[in-house]
Parts: C-alpha cells; structure tokens; sequence
C-alpha cells in the first residue's frame, strides 16, 4: 500500500479517495496500469485538477485501454521486485 501512495502522489493525488482508488487499480487491473498512453495522459494533465483526473479515468478511458492497462506487466514479477521476501 505505501508504495502505491508513493505513486499515486507522484500524480499529485493527495486524497484519501484518490489514493485509494489509485491504490486498488494498482492491485485490482495491474501494478502499472497507471503507464498506458491515455491514463498516464489524463494523469498527467496539468489541466485537470486531481479530482478531475479520477472522473477522467471512469468516464474516458475506454474497455480496449483499460484491457491495454491489465497487460503493462507481468504482476507477480512486479511485485516480487517491490515487496521484501516473505520469510
């Protein structure tokens, strides 16, 4: 979750909402789904206040970009590179 935040916020994301939301679609769709070219787009519009950009992300991003997203890494590789071992 602390790594998630740490990317949400480098979005500008300061919510608890936004952080959130960004965190579960981290987990949810794929740890880098955020680097799709529409996403990372509505993201980093210095146009959209951050609000915005999380309506931007349910209203216009469509199903063929968010299945893009799902596809932007291998989860399990991503993770293990983030997460300490379990031991």
């Amino acid at each position: 979750v602390e790594h998630g935040v740490q990317v949400a916020r480098s979005y500008g994301l300061t919510t608890e909402r936004d952080l959130t939301l960004f965190v579960i679609h981290m987990v949810s769709i794929n740890p880098e789904f955020h680097r799709q070219p529409h996403i990372y787009g509505i993201l980093r519009d210095p146009a959209l206040l951050p609000p915005e950009r999380r309506d931007k992300l349910l209203t216009d991003v469509s199903d063929e970009e968010w299945n893009e997203a799902a596809n932007m890494t291998d989860p399990d590789r991503y993770w293990s590179q983030i997460l300490p071992p379990v031991s």
